[in-house]
């Protein structure tokens, strides 16, 4: 079953009773460790060399955007919510923003750990897609694109080490996506797009004291092995 972590303060996140506070999260200097994301509020974290947070993708207004989409949900439609609060409009403007802020970010000059938190393969698709399924598979080989270009990128700028983790904190939602404007009455997708788990990979250059990854603990270990945290 699928639990949601929504904020419950400018600092944290809570499940189920079990809140993760991210000021409480103390990083070494030395590890330079740098986050790019949004939705949580990952720059709370002390000791970050840079982070950026990002606005919700939700709407132009993230406050107006969220609390409509949210509502929404459970069946109530507010006069001045718009009639769609995903657009790939504002969509596409956010990817790009977080994209960017990659492409620039002193990591690749500097090294140590980078996070990121990328709205990708999530709907809507790049384009105006009539469907679910074909917006959905626009996105995973746009995700698959951005995963190639930082593997190749992160291989030609720290050639004697690297390593890559690719996870998400979701898999496609069609339940929730079906009873939105845009894709009511063209949500069918693909049996491949149906599942309950999420992808965990692990990509590296072969060095000899790369992690052994099985499951989602095993990264925090190797990142606090290596960081020394």
């Amino acid at each position: 079953m699928l639990t949601r972590a929504p904020a419950c303060s400018s600092s944290s996140i809570c499940s189920k009773g079990n809140v993760l506070n991210f000021s409480k999260i103390h990083v070494p200097e030395s590890v330079n460790f740098r986050v790019i994301g949004f939705h949580h509020p990952y720059c709370s974290i002390k000791g970050l060399a840079d982070c950026f947070q990002g606005e919700s993708p939700v709407d132009d207004n993230a406050f107006i955007g969220f609390g409509c989409y949210w509502m929404g949900r459970v069946g109530i439609l507010l006069e001045f919510c718009g009639e769609e609060s995903l657009s790939p409009k504002i969509v596409n403007r956010q990817r790009a923003t977080m994209l960017s802020r990659i492409d620039n970010s002193e990591f690749w000059s500097n090294g140590g750990l980078l996070y990121l938190h990328i709205l990708s393969p999530h709907p809507p698709g790049i384009s105006n897609n009539e469907s679910l399924d074909s917006a959905y598979s626009e996105n995973v080989a746009d995700a698959a694109s951005i995963v190639l270009k930082l593997s190749e990128r992160l291989n030609y700028k720290f050639p004697t080490g690297f390593q890559l983790f690719i996870s998400t904190d979701h898999p496609l939602r069609p339940n929730v996506w079906c009873g939105t404007q845009r894709y009511v009455g063209k949500c069918d997708v693909r049996k491949s797009f149906i599942s309950t788990s999420v992808p965990l990979i692990s990509i590296s250059n072969g060095v000899a004291d790369i992690c052994q990854i099985k499951t989602n603990a095993d990264i925090f270990q190797c990142v606090g092995r290596k960081s020394g945290v």
